[in-house]
């Protein structure tokens, strides 16, 4: 973790000495892209041992409620879809309900490629305004979701870094036992729903908001949950 050197509290930030690298982002999409996921699964591990104060604890009814207003407000902007986003949403719900938690650790919530940064043998995690008690599964997820979206928008297919996911999960599964697979299972799919609406807020990814709609319909249609 790169030295903290002050904090805003005015903007719930903190701020930290630049540090050298290069975003795990681009270095994932190369052919060395397997092993940087799996060093990726071992640093967020670490994370999630470390012995931290934890200011405040997020869960999966939290998540579902920040899924629920901001595909309220991708439906306010395209009421054609009203429908869809409500079914999208209720199968979101029933499959963070039917998510099993594992026991609560220090997370850094909004863990994407670009909060990593690698530098040789060494990773630095940036970004640590959100640090809370939660749910490992969701950093995993979360990175899984992000990683699957660069893919479709990036490389035109949602699984052509799927070799790259695939490591990352089953590194940190070995690391941190089977029973968080459901859950980083499950984080991935609702970061994937949350960028349905966020692909939206960005001019060069709106291009790719319906099919976005279109994967998470698939995914959830896969598991039952996605009804009239």
């Amino acid at each position: 973790m790169p030295e903290p050197v002050g904090v805003v509290p005015a903007f719930g930030m903190w701020l930290q000495r630049k540090v050298p690298g290069v975003p795990a982002a681009g270095l994932l999409a190369r052919e060395e892209g397997r092993a940087v996921a799996r060093r990726v699964a071992e640093a967020i591990h670490k994370l999630h041992g470390a012995r931290l104060p934890r200011p405040r604890r997020h869960t999966m009814a939290d998540e579902l409620n920040l899924l629920g207003e901001r595909l309220a407000d991708l439906a306010q902007d395209r009421p054609g879809w009203a429908g869809r986003l409500d079914r999208l949403l209720g199968a979101c719900r029933r499959l963070g309900l039917g998510t099993p938690e594992p026991a609560p650790r220090g997370i850094h919530r909004d863990f994407y490629p670009d909060q990593v940064l690698v530098d040789g043998r060494r990773l630095y995690l940036l970004d640590f305004d959100l640090y809370c008690e939660g749910d490992p599964g969701l950093d995993v997820g979360n990175f899984l979701g992000h990683l699957v979206e660069q893919s479709l928008r990036i490389l035109g297919r949602p699984d052509a870094l799927g070799d790259r996911q695939k490591a990352l999960e089953e590194r940190f599964v070995e690391l941190a036992g089977e029973a968080c697979r459901a859950s980083i299972r499950a984080y991935a799919t609702l970061t994937l729903a949350r960028h349905v609406f966020l692909s939206t807020q960005f001019p060069d990814r709106r291009p790719f908001t319906e099919s976005l709609l279109e994967l998470c319909e698939e995914r959830l249609g896969r598991g039952g949950l996605l009804r009239p």
